[in-house]
């Protein structure tokens, strides 16, 4: 789903809403030395966005743009990296912050997991190196689960399975601490009992 069908499903054609609208986390690719691949890949991807917004008919009020010069930073070698990866939401409010993630936290969905570490660009710092796929408390190489989840994103182009019927993935806390996902049962208990109050 793009943009403009983004736009579209949230808001009527005849509407006059005002969107509040925030990018965060494209950085400006291009190394500061040498040429690579994925040179000016963001520029081309934030510069679409803002172009689709700016000719859309609906309004927009930008609350935050912090991409591309602003949301970069360079190692020592020159390399770029995002300094914002994304945002937190408070729920109760509806207050969008910029954020950065340490490396090792992790989200609740498996899935969506993998497809944010096999699209960013790889961690420099592991090349010409290979990653440890040896279990040594089973005594066998776990290399399975990487194969298997970049071969379900080829065969899944279109998304239904990761967002079955357009909804957003929701994850609340289980009574043993662990992270359980919303299935379309749970949300219409819950439209239920909004709907007695």
């Amino acid at each position: 789903m793009g943009i403009t069908q983004m736009i579209s499903s949230i808001c009527d054609q005849e509407s006059n809403d005002i969107l509040d609208v925030h990018v965060i986390g494209g950085y400006n690719t291009s190394p500061k030395q040498s040429c690579r691949m994925w040179d000016g890949v963001s520029t081309f991807i934030c510069l679409k966005i803002v172009e689709i917004l700016w000719k859309s008919t609906k309004r927009f009020n930008i609350q935050t743009l912090y991409i591309l010069n602003d949301n970069t930073i360079y190692d020592r070698e020159g390399n770029a990296y995002p300094l914002l990866k994304g945002f937190l939401v408070e729920t109760g409010k509806g207050s969008i912050f910029p954020a950065t993630f340490h490396v090792t936290t992790k989200g609740p969905d498996e899935y969506i997991r993998s497809i944010r570490e096999r699209a960013s660009l790889r961690d420099l710092n592991w090349k010409n190196r290979f990653l440890e796929t040896y279990d040594t408390e089973s005594d066998q190489f776990v290399i399975a689960h990487v194969s298997s989840d970049l071969e379900e994103l080829f065969q899944v182009p279109d998304w239904e399975k990761v967002f079955p019927f357009r909804r957003p993935r929701i994850f609340f806390r289980s009574n043993n601490g662990g992270w359980t996902m919303r299935t379309l049962e749970h949300v219409q208990i819950i439209k239920r009992t909004a709907g007695k109050r």
